[in-house]
């Protein structure tokens, strides 16, 4: 009536945009930053905002930019005579940014799970104590614990800080055959959790025989990022040989018990460094966090890559000057200097309203 309205989920982000005060990956560093879990994920947000991404794509676009133009004027204006800039300049330029993509590349594989999270999912047979790790871990009791199998028959998902590092643990139904359609649905999405999780934490309890249903568990994780948690080593009954049995499946097995508390910072050490064994170097770089800047490094990459067979097989300019725009442009859609209505419209949809 008086001309208010309800803003529109991160309209206010939006407004900065496109009025210059942020560009495209410092206005995403916003929503990252509200949905950070721990210090280390506001930390590398903080950077982003403060425009340490993009300062970084920006000189690299800049050194791309000299190329292009040098390449488009000889194209479009051969009346003029214009000098063609050397293959050979054109292959050093882009022989030297090209190793400065790869090291941005190569720091999303870990760098994602500071944004996302790792997803950890915590499974085995029933009642081998998979809800009571998840409670130590937590240091609260959010899953039902009972003697009785087959107490877990849905997904339980909580959030574990490990060393800066936000761990999406997922405590899971006990794996085995079952004529009850709730646990069986139950089972069906263990399942399907080992196949999308980053790392899979199988526990066994030590304190009884290996069961078949526990071989079972053990050969479908076998090709994972696995870690494997023999519980109930607190137990007198406990099998002092069974972690050396179990080393075709995982290198990385720890003797454990939920009961008491032992081995729980053994293992959270196991799992941050089985899943960045790269990060003291990673850190103190610039890190790629996002999906969407990852899909754009790899595509300028690869248009560097093509360009470069184009200059070294004799391709005609228009070829090489094709790839050289198409990186120029990859790179430009990370900072916004070259986006659609599309991505700004998918990016500011996950804002909360305003913002």
């Amino acid at each position: 009536k008086e001309g208010a309205r309800l803003a529109e989920p991160g309209e206010f982000t939006k407004r900065a945009f496109l009025n210059g005060r942020l560009d495209l990956s410092e206005a995403e560093a916003v929503i990252d930053l509200i949905r950070a879990k721990t210090d280390e994920s506001r930390k590398i947000a903080l950077e982003q905002l403060e425009g340490r991404l993009s300062e970084k794509i920006t000189k690299l676009r800049d050194r791309l930019i000299d190329q292009c133009a040098a390449i488009e004027a000889y194209i479009d204006f051969p009346e003029e005579d214009i000098e063609f800039t050397s293959k050979k300049a054109m292959d050093e330029t882009i022989n030297a940014i090209i190793p400065e993509l790869e090291s941005l590349l190569k720091t999303y594989d870990e760098g994602r799970f500071f944004r996302e999270g790792l997803a950890a999912a915590i499974v085995g047979r029933p009642n081998v104590g998979k809800s009571s790790l998840l409670n130590a871990l937590l240091q609260k009791d959010r899953a039902i614990v009972t003697e009785m199998p087959g107490t877990t028959r849905d997904i339980i998902e909580e959030y574990l800080n490990i060393n800066g590092l936000p761990l999406r643990m997922i405590d899971t139904a006990g794996i085995r055959e079952s004529h009850d359609m709730a646990e069986a649905e139950g089972v069906k999405r263990s399942l399907r959790v080992i196949e999308d999780a980053d790392l899979v934490i199988a526990v066994i309890d030590g304190a009884q025989a290996l069961h078949r249903e526990d071989t079972e568990v053990l050969e479908k994780v076998r090709e994972k990022n696995a870690v494997i948690a023999i519980n109930k080593s607190d137990l007198p009954e406990a099998d002092r040989e069974l972690p050396s049995r179990l080393t075709p499946y995982s290198p990385r097995i720890l003797s454990i018990s939920a009961a008491t508390g032992k081995g729980l910072n053994e293992l959270k050490n196991m799992i941050f460094d089985s899943c960045l064994k790269n990060w003291k170097e990673h850190k103190e770089g610039i890190v790629v966090t996002n999906l969407r800047h990852k899909i754009a490094i790899q595509a300028a990459y690869d248009s560097l890559k093509n360009s470069l067979k184009s200059i070294e097989t004799g391709m005609p300019v228009e070829i090489i000057a094709l790839e050289l725009r198409t990186a120029l442009d990859s790179l430009g859609e990370i900072t916004g200097a070259v986006t659609t209505d599309d991505i700004l419209n998918k990016i500011f949809s996950d804002f909360c309203i305003g913002k």
